[in-house]
């Protein structure tokens, strides 16, 4: 990250960056789905046990792969990396401005409005800006040179957000 005012990050997007953004905007649906192939599992696994037969091994097969499809990440990449090569190898930026959230991926350029954001969700490696519930960019943490840094970006992002709440 260079300078205080304004803020710009600069990264390179790999697959990776793909997955890890999939999974933070996804988590509810993951969880359900976990759930399912849990349930389906052990279903299974009461009905092999009471009364022999293919069904139970069929439950028992479905709920593994719905957790296998699910949580293996080279799994993740290979479903991903077909419908997101276009996106990988891109240059972006995302800088704070007055106005907004400006952002560069590729060829797209473009800037969200402070008052068109909400907040911040995040995980272990990605950040998202959102408007209400919905993800509008997602930054990967690595792109921040330091914690420091990821913390002040969050600070700033936020006091703006903040800020265009109370011009309202």
């Amino acid at each position: 990250m260079t300078g205080r005012h304004p803020m710009t990050i600069h990264y390179t997007m790999t697959l990776d960056d793909l997955v890890d953004g999939n999974r933070l905007v996804q988590r509810t649906f993951r969880r359900f789905v976990t759930a399912v192939g849990l349930i389906v599992g052990v279903l299974g696994v009461m009905l092999l046990v009471t009364s022999p037969g293919w069904l139970g091994v069929a439950m028992i097969g479905y709920g593994l792969l719905d957790l296998v499809l699910v949580w293996t990440r080279p799994i993740e990449r290979l479903l991903m990396g077909r419908r997101v090569a276009r996106l990988v190898g891109n240059e972006c930026e995302v800088a704070v401005a007055a106005d907004g959230l400006s952002f560069a991926d590729g060829g797209v350029r473009g800037e969200i409005a402070w008052s068109a954001l909400t907040g911040l969700r995040e995980d272990g490696r990605t950040l998202a800006v959102v408007s209400g519930g919905v993800a509008r960019l997602g930054i990967p943490k690595r792109a921040f040179g330091s914690e420091a840094d990821l913390a002040a970006f969050r600070t700033e992002v936020t006091s703006r957000i903040e800020a265009a709440k109370e011009r309202r």
